[in-house]
C-alpha cells in the first residue's frame, strides 16, 4: 500500500513541478519584458505588464476564495493564454507580425471556455 501512495506522491510533484515551473518562468518572463518597456519609456506597456502579472494570479485566487479547484492543464492553459495575448500580441507587437495571430487566440480562448464549462 505504501508503493501506490508514493507513486502517487511522485505523479503529484511531478505535476506541481511542471506548473510551478510554467507560472514562474512566465511571471520571470513579464518582469523582464516590463523592465525592458520602462527602460525605453513605454510606461504604458509596463503598466499592463502588471496587469499581466495580477492576471496570472486570479485562478489561484478563484481557487482559494471560491473552493474550486482547476486541473492543472487548465491553470497553465490560461496562463500562457494571457501571456500570449497580452506580452506577445500587443506589447511584442505579433498581433501585426503575424497575421493569424489573432485567430489562433480566439480559437484557444474557445477551448479554454470549453474546459472551464
Amino acid at each position: 500500500m505504501k508503493k501506490n501512495n508514493k507513486k502517487i506522491n511522485n505523479k503529484e510533484k511531478r505535476k506541481l513541478t511542471l506548473k510551478a515551473i510554467v507560472y514562474i518562468t512566465l511571471r520571470i518572463l513579464t518582469i523582464i519584458c516590463m523592465a525592458r518597456q520602462f527602460q525605453m519609456g513605454n510606461v504604458m506597456n509596463s503598466v499592463l505588464c502588471v496587469g499581466v502579472l495580477i492576471m496570472f494570479s486570479i485562478p489561484t485566487f478563484m481557487e482559494d476564495k471560491l473552493n474550486i479547484e482547476f486541473p492543472d492543464l487548465l491553470e497553465i492553459t490560461v496562463w500562457i493564454f494571457i501571456f500570449s495575448a497580452e506580452i506577445l500580441g500587443e506589447i511584442n507587437e505579433f498581433y501585426l507580425h503575424i497575421e493569424n495571430w489573432d485567430l489562433i487566440l480566439h480559437t484557444v480562448n474557445g477551448f479554454i471556455m470549453a474546459g472551464i464549462g
